[in-house]
């Protein structure tokens, strides 16, 4: 539970009641103790940064948030993928290792009874189209590095799976036949 509530708190930035935790992590539980046990077990879990200040941080109103120095795998990725495109050839590194941290389609290993409020957010399917459009930039990056083309052209770099297949179901490359 305390992973899910780092998800949820990190998916939303700006922090959460404690009702809207209790809606999207215990629906119709009344999970105000389940709450209770789950938010001191995260906060020992999670610690504090560097000023000693503790990571799930209470706010004005009861509410909760996850101080900046929080980051999700999609937050790497984010950042990855972005320095990777925006420094041109010089990030080609950035987006291998943006890639690397893709295992699978979002949420595919949770159990269905949680993480059910994900499907309001849609950030599956903005991770998969994120993980998709990475993938391209790599793939045109490492295809232009080929040049020139032609019979004397060098052999392709191995490649990674990640990005290529079964993205949602659907396989994004063919080898040419």
């Amino acid at each position: 539970m305390c992973t899910e509530l780092v998800v949820y708190l990190a998916l939303h930035r700006r922090g959460a009641s404690l009702d809207e935790l209790d809606d999207a992590l215990w629906p119709g539980n009344g999970g105000s103790t389940r709450r209770t046990e789950a938010i001191a077990r995260t906060r020992r879990w999670l610690g504090i940064d560097t000023t000693s200040a503790q990571l799930l941080a209470p706010m004005a109103g009861g509410r909760l948030q996850l101080r900046p120095g929080v980051l999700l795998d999609w937050d790497l990725f984010q950042r990855l993928s972005r320095r990777g495109r925006d420094r041109g050839t010089a990030g080609t590194a950035d987006l291998h290792r943006a890639l690397d941290l893709v295992s699978g389609q979002p949420f595919e290993a949770v159990p269905t009874s949680r993480y059910r409020w994900v499907a309001e957010l849609y950030i599956g399917h903005d991770i998969a189209a994120a993980v998709i459009d990475t993938a391209h930039m790599l793939a045109r990056r490492l295809l232009d590095a080929m040049l020139p083309l032609g019979p004397d052209a060098p052999p392709a770099p191995p490649s990674s799976s990640t990005g290529t297949t079964n993205v949602r179901g659907a396989t994004l490359w063919r080898p040419s036949t």
